[in-house]
């Protein structure tokens, strides 16, 4: 079957099928006298070869930089391909790694020689679909769901872990995330389902954890947790969380027992707040969690609403001021930065610290997917055995649902979501590294503004590597073939 697209190498350009045939309707020629005329390629978006071959092709991102010692634009841009992590000056001489960039590499290779990952597997078990919050940015607030009832007897626990266990048997570490709806409100599942964990799984290294909104806490399932070690991400977007139900930090006998999980738990306590119209600032996030902990807390990604429906769509960062979201995300980090502050980035600076490293290897690496759906060590759950490409779709009857746990595993519908490799603009797209191609299940009208909202999220850890990489100098400005318009 012929490829839908095609390369143009008079322009340096990739363009459809059917925008040929236009030309080829226009001008009273064929579709293949067009295809002579413009000496074109066939391309297959799919592969890694041809998507080597158009980065090959194509003009190379221009990095213009800011010298902040000098206050002038630096004499020199850095050009950049984003699919390859290859970076050069713009005259040709190598990017040199300085004394930081060294260390980051040290650091990584000795923890890669001494603490090397176990082979893992992740199950995150939909406990129940319930939830005690109406949140207004809600992935399943727009669609009409039904909350059907799973089977929590002690009978099919047991038979879900055993299966559970049948296909993690040659796995060394085994991480169980609870999910819901609201995961709290079916307690006495998980007091029994991480008792039957701990016993059938008693030979692997085991990490339990849990997402909730922090409002169902007491005495008793606060001491469970801490005794068991389970991990706590609470969902709390701090100055912007008018946009969920209420605020569990506003409830003094709440607080307590959020108090004791931060104490005793120390890192395997997290926060994770959502952008939206209401806050999209790291520097008012951050300072208002300190002003409640007293000191910094662990922070998952910080990412923006993403869109899925037209009330949803009312809540997200305005579009005006994506571009002022990521100026003051990139100034905030630089002032962390430069002032080794330890504002709970943990995971996403160590995101910055191996793309820093992988710019230095010597060999490409091709990209995963972001997306947990096209991870084969990852599974998503419910107590009946369904299994779903997401946590955020998890009834039986959306297209999410994919096959039954008790089925063979050879039989299961392979998740294929559209990926960054069947998008140009994303295979050229500066954040690549770090966005991987976005959510792949938010491809239908809204996709172009969750696009654009990833990629002022991204833009400031890149243009930070960028600063490290060049030894303090600023990203000012850049420019390239398929950049984004914002």
């Amino acid at each position: 079957m012929e490829s839908e697209f095609v390369y143009i190498p008079t322009d340096k350009t990739v363009q459809s099928i059917q925008f040929l045939q236009t030309i080829a309707d226009k001008t009273n020629n064929t579709l293949d006298d067009v295809k002579i005329a413009l000496n074109v390629k066939q391309i297959n978006l799919n592969s890694k070869e041809d998507i080597l071959f158009l980065n090959e092709n194509s003009a190379p991102l221009k990095i213009t930089l800011f010298d902040p010692d000098s206050q002038t634009q630096y004499a020199k841009s850095l050009l950049f391909e984003p699919y390859r992590l290859y970076f050069v000056w713009e005259d040709g001489t190598p990017l040199y790694s300085t004394d930081v960039v060294n260390d980051i590499i040290w650091n990584i290779n000795t923890k890669k020689k001494y603490f090397s990952k176990p082979t893992r597997m992740e199950f995150r078990i939909i406990v129940g679909r319930g939830c005690n919050f109406r949140c207004k940015y809600c992935d399943q607030m727009d669609g009409e769901y039904t909350w059907k009832e799973l089977d929590t007897s002690d009978k099919n626990l047991e038979k879900l872990l055993y299966q559970l266990y049948s296909i993690s048997k040659d796995k060394e570490q085994i991480n169980f995330v609870f999910w819901g709806g609201e995961p709290m409100l079916y307690w006495d599942t998980i007091v029994s389902l991480t008792n039957k964990i701990q016993y059938i799984f008693k030979e692997k290294d085991i990490r339990l954890g849990i997402i909730t909104n922090g409002s169902l806490f007491t005495e008793e399932n606060t001491d469970f947790i801490i005794k068991n070690n389970i991990t706590v991400t609470i969902s709390h977007d701090g100055p912007g969380q008018g946009m969920r139900s209420r605020d569990p930090f506003k409830n003094p006998e709440n607080m307590k027992l959020i108090y004791k999980l931060c104490d005793h738990l120390e890192n395997n306590f997290c926060l994770n707040p959502v952008f939206s119209k209401e806050n999209y600032s790291h520097k008012k996030v951050n300072e208002y969690f300190y002003d409640i902990f007293h000191k910094h807390i662990r922070l998952g990604e910080l990412s923006p609403v993403q869109v899925v429906g037209d009330k949803i769509y009312d809540q997200r960062i305005p579009e005006d001021q994506l571009l002022v979201y990521a100026k003051e995300t990139y100034q905030y980090l630089l002032d962390a930065l430069s002032n080794g502050t330890n504002s709970g980035y943990q995971q996403t600076l160590e995101g910055v610290c191996k793309f820093i490293y992988n710019v230095f290897s010597d060999y490409f690496v091709a990209y995963d997917h972001g997306c947990p759906a096209t991870n084969e060590n990852i599974y998503t759950v419910d107590l009946n055995g369904d299994l779903f490409t997401c946590q955020s779709f998890t009834t039986k009857e959306s297209d999410h649902c994919y096959g039954n746990i008790y089925n063979d595993t050879s039989t299961f519908k392979p998740v294929a979501p559209t990926t960054y490799k069947n998008r140009i603009e994303c295979v050229n797209c500066p954040v690549l590294y770090f966005c991987r191609g976005g959510c792949p299940h938010y491809n239908g009208q809204y996709r172009e503004y969750n696009c654009r909202a990833y990629f002022c999220k991204w833009l400031p850890f890149l243009s930070l590597a960028i600063t490290i990489l060049t030894n303090g100098l600023l990203v000012n400005s850049i420019e390239g073939n398929y950049l984004r318009k914002l």
